[in-house]
Parts: C-alpha cells; structure tokens; sequence
C-alpha cells in the first residue's frame, strides 16, 4: 500500500507524511526521517531538520500518541541526526516494537502542535475519519468548513448562471474568453498579478468540454542553476517551424511538448524528481542531460500561494459566429489547501506534467518568447491534489 491509497484523507482536507519501518529499524525503534516526512513536520512548524545540528545534545524529545485496532498509547517521539552517516534525519518512537510489525504502515498526522501516529495496518483509518470525536475528523471539519467570503462568490456566480449565456467580452476570440468573461463580470479587473483574483480565492474558469487536464500555474526554470539557457535549449533541442531562412537560421525554431516524469517524448525530455536536493529537473535521455531545473519548494509555494482557495468554474460555449462565443456559466468546484507532498508525488508519477511553450523571436539577441511553462494535472488525479470543499452544478438545482 502507498500513500495514493490514502486519497480519502487528501479529499478531506487532511495533510499527513508516511514512513514504513524495516524490521531491523523496528528491533531498534529507529526510522529514516525520509523527505515527504521531514517535509511535512517542517511545514507544519513542527520541526525542521534542516537546522538542527548533529549529536545526542540537539535531540528534541516530544509526547505522541499511538493508535492501532486496540486503542491509544501515550508514547514519546526523539527527532535527531547522529553524529555518524553526515547526521542523516532519524526519527525513534519509544515502545514501538511492542506495537507495530514490520512494514506496518504508519500514518503521521499533526493536530494542535500534537503528533498522532495511526498504525493503518491495524486500524481501519476511514472509520476513525467518520468518527465525530476523532482529532481527524476535526481537522477535516475545520479545513473544509466554507467562508463568508466563498459565499459572496458563489452566490455572485450563481446570478450569473441565471443570466443564462453571455456574450463573450474577449474580441479577440482564442482560449482566455472564458475566464475574461467571467472575470470581467465579477467585476474584477484584468492584470497580471500572480495573487489569488477574489478576497483571497483563485477563479479558474474553462469550457465543459476541456476534462483532460487543469492548469496549476506557470512557473520559469530557475535559470541560474540550470545547465542551458532558454535560447540554448531551444537551439539544441528544438525543431524547425514555417518557412525557414538561410540568414536566420533560428528565427523560427519552437519547442512546444508535454514533458512528464518516466515517459521521455518524442524531443526527449521527461521530468526527475530529485527528492534529498529538492528539485525538479527536465531531463533529456538523447543527450543524458540535465537540461533545467525548477527549485521544488519554491514550486509547492507557488501552488499554495496561487490556490490556497480556488473556485474551478465550467461554462458551456456555443458560437453563434466568428468571435461571438457565448458562455453559460453552470458548475463550481471550489478546493482549498492543496497537498505539497501530493503535488511532489503526482510530478514524479506523472499525474502533474509540464508543457514547453518556447520559441525563437531574435537571433541576434537570442531571444525567446514563451507562453509560460505550464504546470497542469490530470482531471483524474485532480481530487488527490485538491480537498474539494463544494462542488455545485446549479443545473441540477
């Protein structure tokens, strides 16, 4: 069993780290602090590994409690690196072996500054869950309990599907109708703000018929630290466009792929995810290069940052001719907190992927333009990501 097969937790809006003990890590009580777990304590403010020093006098000793089918134990957690094995993070639980089997699975999840431990090896977790008194349970009421300002949005949205079709307001036609026209009738102005676009909350709005994936965000390489530059990138891997020139050679080079973890494409390219450095690598397999590379953690804040809240709207289109698209705005899932270790998992797995949008606009100055490089999920690893906290189609009242 892995962490995907603890889905219903993410839905609920419960952030949690796994770690699977060896029987010889269980005979000494003693586990590898692995990076989704370092990271997930150190998110929570709960402790960071990162700066704590090596050595039995910089260990930090904390209560926890145990749960398996037999009930609770009050037992203690030490967090500490060794002065051996360049202080790789360990994490010991005291009295674990009179518990826990070897590669029990074992569930850590921060309440209140309190750390739970949930053997779901022995314990059925969805029916702690469902529990009314479980801390579980009263993480997953607070973190999806509905604000005064959502309200305000989606009673504002629903007004608007009353309106039935709109006409849209983008002249210019092409993708960004839909979301303009939304936007503009919400009363909020265009810009380029990266920040949420409503009171805090996110608005992403697409057409019904696109279900294949969402876009997250867009986030630029972290050039500094890569080993090509764009135009460099471009000039190597890219392909030819249009008409060419013999004077220009790359003025009409592109590079426009999808790029996801395992599966190379036909340029290539496929994601690595380098977990103990924290980065996100577009590798290419022709050349056995690290192209580029994204710093992990500034993307999980970027995804928090960018969908903390978000409302995920649907409209249906029709055309009634050239550039007089219409939109009916009709369902909202509205999603809040996103996992940043799910986000990591799901970029390795390929449930998250990366489109390249790059091509040549100057040979001289070796310039690239681009659309972005997109971060986008598939629609059906979408509920792993999001714990959705409503979702309404006003058409089925």
């Amino acid at each position: 069993m892995s962490d995907h097969d603890f889905g219903y937790l993410s839905r609920a809006g419960i952030e949690f780290a796994i770690l699977i003990p060896t029987e010889t890590g269980l005979a000494k009580s003693i586990m590898d602090a692995v990076g989704p777990f370092r990271e997930y304590l150190d998110a929570s403010g709960y402790h960071s590994y990162a700066t704590q020093l090596q050595g039995q006098d910089h260990k930090v000793v904390y209560p926890a409690t145990y749960i398996d089918e037999s009930g609770q134990k009050e037992l203690s957690v030490s967090l500490y690196r060794p002065e051996t094995k360049k202080g790789d993070p360990r994490i010991w639980i005291s009295s674990l072996k009179k518990y826990a089997r070897p590669n029990d699975i074992l569930v850590f999840v921060l309440f209140e500054g309190h750390l739970t431990v949930y053997n779901s090896s022995k314990c059925d977790l969805k029916k702690v869950l469902e529990s009314g008194t479980s801390a579980l349970n009263r993480i997953s009421s607070r973190s999806l309990a509905v604000s005064e300002d959502a309200n305000e949005l989606m009673q504002k949205i629903h007004h608007l599907y009353t309106r039935g079709y709109l006409p849209t307001l983008n002249l210019h036609g092409g993708d960004t109708g839909v979301g303009s026209t939304l936007e503009t009738h919400l009363g909020i102005m265009a810009n380029s703000s990266r920040n949420p676009d409503y009171k805090g909350i996110e608005i992403k709005a697409t057409r019904s018929n696109v279900i294949r994936r969402s876009q997250l965000f867009s986030k630029c390489p972290n050039w500094d630290q890569s080993n090509y530059s764009a135009w460099d990138t471009l000039t190597k891997f890219g392909y030819p466009q249009g008409a060419g020139d013999a004077a220009r050679p790359f003025e009409h080079y592109a590079l426009r792929c999808t790029v996801r973890a395992s599966i190379p494409n036909p340029q290539g390219f496929h994601l690595v995810v380098k977990v103990d450095d924290a980065e996100l690598w577009a590798h290419n397999i022709k050349t056995s290069e690290d192209v580029f590379m994204w710093g992990m953690n500034q993307l999980k804040a970027d995804l928090l940052n960018k969908h903390r809240e978000t409302f995920w709207v649907k409209a249906q289109s029709r055309n009634r001719g050239i550039g007089q698209e219409e939109f009916w705005y009709t369902k909202v899932i509205h999603t809040r907190n996103p996992s940043p270790i799910t986000f990591e998992r799901l970029l390795s797995s390929g449930g998250i992927h990366v489109d390249f949008t790059m091509h040549a606009v100057n040979h001289i100055t070796k310039g690239v333009r681009d659309h972005g490089y997109l971060f986008k999920i598939k629609a059906s690893n979408f509920n792993e990501l999001f714990p959705i906290i409503q979702e309404l189609d006003f058409q089925k009242g």
